[in-house]
């Protein structure tokens, strides 16, 4: 009977009435109705986005790219230059990383794809999650992918490798050669000149193949002659090729600059006392054995001999007096072994004698503070045998009136380094400081700051080697500062180092200037004739810092070894200050740096006369390997092997002559003179620029522009940056 009630009849009425299901329909379906038509505009407009995302990427990847052909690679100074360019163009390009759910990824070498072990290429990956405008009313699972473009660029140069910067008519580059040949068909050739001839061939049957030109005026090749080219040249461009490492300018190179040298003060000459009683008056010999010297005293004279061994202890910082007596040198070891321990403050005077003569046997001396000073006519030190060794300390060596300060004909003296460790050397009248002669004399200077000074009408160092085989006769001064001057009165009319027969110098790691302040022009500092040894590697080593030379170096027959890799420091600077006939002088000789810039340089600002500007002259069967410095030091000379002065006169010619065998990684940059080769020049090298106010080359050339890593700037605008995927 339920059903025969009111409110029974209500519900059925209402569970049979169907008005209002089609709007309940549509309102439970509106939103996925929009979802999916909001996922097909955000589907456009994600492909939209992905198509602008590959254009940003493609951009950054090509910029960074070309910044990567710059440098030796992206890290520089401690930042990444591939990530700074790549993300700074993507954010031109509205893709700023970090903003917006935005990943701007750099990796050189790529971290996908066929290139990955190649350090030239640079990988860019762009990638941003899509934002959920409409589709947001699915289901999670419909949610917003990540959008994301890649593209990996690669640095293709093809930029000159030589480029004359003369802009008058004036041919800028010559290629003189007889049946010769030059190969550069990987780099291309940039003239200035504005002349019909600005690039010509004047040899006869000349073939010369490289990739392209770009030059100002006009190109002759002459009589049976060929240019060669991979891509045809632009010539009557009326356009200048700017210098790569101009200043200012985006790949400025700063040129070292030189200082002008402090005269070294001359040391008095210290009085000899009276009668010296020490000892009672009696040379000190083994019979003293051992002994303690006293304080305060002096002692007439040092005397040990073979098989005998004298040990003499002193007081540190005591003053000590050891006087010559008559006819015999102050210290006089003719074998055995003295030891002076501890080290006092000595001064060992001779008395018309040496102040110490070796022998044989072993000197041995404790740090101090020591003046050692010949008597008249005397060394301060000679030795032709046996071993002398002095601690670290001060030592001054002064050679009596027309005297060495030391002179050695066999035997090895060191003297060891150490914190305000230092010596002095001066030569009396008409004799150098330090003189070795001999077939195996060997002097060691370890301390950390040395002077050396000539007398009067003498070079400050002189070294002969008598004897081609081992060992040599050989002067070696360790990492350290160095002051080496010919006398005042001498104007400079001597070199401050020469080396003769076998001789062998090494200087160390550190800072040295050679010749004083007043120079005579075209007298060099440094006079290596060490006779016919090239390719031996003896000669004269230099290492890395920074290297002066007052009016420059001349080398004939002997090796010049710069910054050698086993003992570098970092960046070797040799800077030739002076010497307008040839400031930087070899013949017979081989030339070999790593990590080195040579620099020519002069004028009022070095010292030297206001034309006075070094020049290059490289001549005979010699060998030239160098490579330049690949990032900044403490100048920028990236990429530059040797740099020539922009103020330099024009008038002068930089020549490298004869046969000559070059391989040089870097530029040789003479901007405002002329750079020649002539003779057979062999120049067989995978990155090499010659950049000059003219360039004529006579022999047998092969020049690459394989310049990736090496710290050059590119001349020109003949490269490509190639997107490889």
């Amino acid at each position: 009977m339920l059903h025969n009630l009111p409110m029974i009849g209500t519900f059925r009425r209402l569970a049979g009435d169907r008005r209002g299901a089609a709007a309940l329909l549509f309102a439970i379906m509106v939103p996925v109705m929009m979802g999916f038509a909001g996922l097909g505009i955000e589907v456009g407009f994600w492909l939209m986005e992905a198509r602008a995302m590959q254009g940003a990427a493609d951009a950054a990847a090509a910029s960074a790219a070309t910044a990567l052909a710059l440098q030796p690679g992206c890290v520089v100074g401690g930042s990444n230059i591939c990530i700074t360019e790549a993300r700074s163009v993507a954010a031109l390009n509205g893709w700023t990383n970090g903003v917006n759910n935005v990943q701007v990824i750099v990796n050189s070498p790529p971290a996908s794809g066929n290139f990955t072990t190649n350090n030239a290429a640079v990988e860019v990956i762009i990638k941003q999650t899509g934002t959920n405008w409409f589709s947001g009313f699915l289901p999670a699972g419909y949610a917003a992918p990540t959008v994301g473009a890649r593209s990996v660029a690669l640095a293709n140069p093809s930029l000159d490798c030589l480029l004359s910067l003369n802009n008058t008519s004036t041919p800028g580059i010559n290629f003189a050669l007889l049946l010769g040949s030059v190969n550069m068909s990987k780099c291309s050739i940039g003239v200035n000149s504005k002349g019909s001839n600005a690039l010509e061939i004047t040899g006869i049957l000349t073939s010369v193949t490289a990739y392209t030109a770009t030059v100002y005026g006009g190109i002759n090749s002459g009589f049976l002659n060929a240019f060669n080219w991979t891509k045809t040249p632009r010539q009557n461009q009326n356009t200048i090729t700017p210098d790569p490492y101009g200043c200012p300018g985006t790949q400025c190179r700063t040129m070292p600059t030189p200082t002008i040298p402090t005269a070294i003060t001359p040391l008095g000459t210290t009085a000899l006392p009276g009668t010296c009683t020490g000892n009672s008056g009696n040379t000190i010999s083994v019979a003293h054995n051992p002994g303690t010297l006293i304080a305060g005293t002096c002692y007439p004279g040092i005397s040990v001999s073979a098989g005998q061994t004298l040990t003499l202890t002193t007081s540190a910082g005591a003053a000590y007096t050891i006087k010559s007596p008559t006819g015999q040198p102050a210290i006089s070891v003719t074998g055995g072994t003295l030891n002076i321990t501890i080290g006092g403050n000595f001064k060992i005077l001779g008395n018309s004698q040496p102040a110490i003569s070796v022998t044989g046997g072993a000197a041995n001396f404790g740090p101090g503070t020591n003046i050692i000073q010949g008597g008249t006519g005397q060394p301060g030190i000679t030795v032709s045998g046996g071993t002398v060794n002095f601690g670290a300390g001060t030592n001054s060596i002064l050679g009596g009136s027309s005297a060495p300060g030391i002179t050695m004909t066999g035997g090895t003296v060191t003297f060891a380094g150490g914190t305000g460790s230092s010596t002095f050397f001066q030569g009396g009248s008409s004799n150098p400081a330090i003189q070795l002669n001999g077939s195996t004399p060997s002097l060691t200077i370890d301390a950390l700051t040395n002077s050396v000074l000539a007398g009067s009408s003498s070079s400050a160092i002189t070294v002969n080697g008598t004897s081609n085989t081992s060992p040599y006769a050989q002067l070696t001064f360790g990492n350290s500062n160095n002051s080496i001057q010919t006398a005042a009165a001498d104007n400079g009319a001597h070199s401050a180092l020469t080396i003769t027969g076998y001789g062998h110098v090494v200087f160390g790691n550190g800072t040295s200037v050679f010749g004083g302040p007043t120079v005579t022009a075209n007298v060099p500092a440094v006079n290596d004739d060490a006779g016919f040894l090239a390719g031996l590697g003896r000669g004269l080593v230099l290492g890395s810092g920074t290297f002066q030379f007052m009016e420059g170096i001349s080398v004939t027959g002997g090796d010049l070894t710069l910054n050698p890799p086993a003992t570098s420091g970092g960046i070797g600077y040799y800077i030739m200050d002076g010497g307008s006939n040839g400031g930087f002088n070899m013949t017979f000789g081989d030339l070999i740096g790593t990590n080195v810039t040579l620099v020519l340089t002069g004028g009022t600002a070095g010292g030297v006369g206001a034309a006075d500007y070094a020049n290059m002259n490289f001549n005979g069967a010699d060998g030239m390997t160098l490579t330049a410095p690949t990032a900044a030091g403490t100048w920028n000379t990236a990429g530059i092997a040797i740099f020539q002065d922009r103020t330099a006169p024009a008038g002068n010619t930089n020549t490298i002559y004869g046969i000559n065998f070059d391989n040089i990684t870097g530029a040789i940059y003479t901007p405002s003179q002329a750079l020649n080769f002539e003779g057979l020049s062999i120049m067989n090298s995978q990155c090499m620029q010659l950049i000059a106010n003219t360039i004529k080359i006579l022999g047998l050339a092969f020049i690459n522009d394989q310049c990736q890593g090496t710290g050059t700037a590119p001349i020109g605008g003949n490269g490509s940056i190639i997107l490889a995927e």
